[in-house]
């Protein structure tokens, strides 16, 4: 059994949506049915982020811990904002 590379799998499902599966299949020279399969688990999303680089997955990785921290400190303010609504309606009932 041939194993294939994932960018070969991605090149090949673009292929298949320019020239057709049938087309795509013949001209690579494999089974028609492995074919299909890849470009069935690539509707499913199997291949999503099977094209991140290294330095591309670092990148994300650097965003998701920034918006974490932002969001942090976005609930802390919040927390503030809230504690001081609470405090200037409470002051102006008495």
């Amino acid at each position: 059994m041939r194993r294939y590379d994932i960018t070969y799998k991605i090149d090949a499902i673009k292929l298949a949506s320019e020239i057709g599966a049938t087309k795509t299949a013949t001209e690579l020279g494999i089974p028609q049915s492995t074919l299909d399969t890849w470009i069935v688990k690539s509707k499913r999303g199997d291949y999503d982020n099977a094209d991140l680089s290294p330095k591309k997955a670092l990148s994300l990785a650097d965003e998701v811990r920034k918006l974490q921290q932002e969001n942090r400190e976005l609930k802390r303010v919040n927390k503030i904002l809230k504690d001081a609504s609470a405090f200037f309606a409470q002051s102006q009932k008495k």
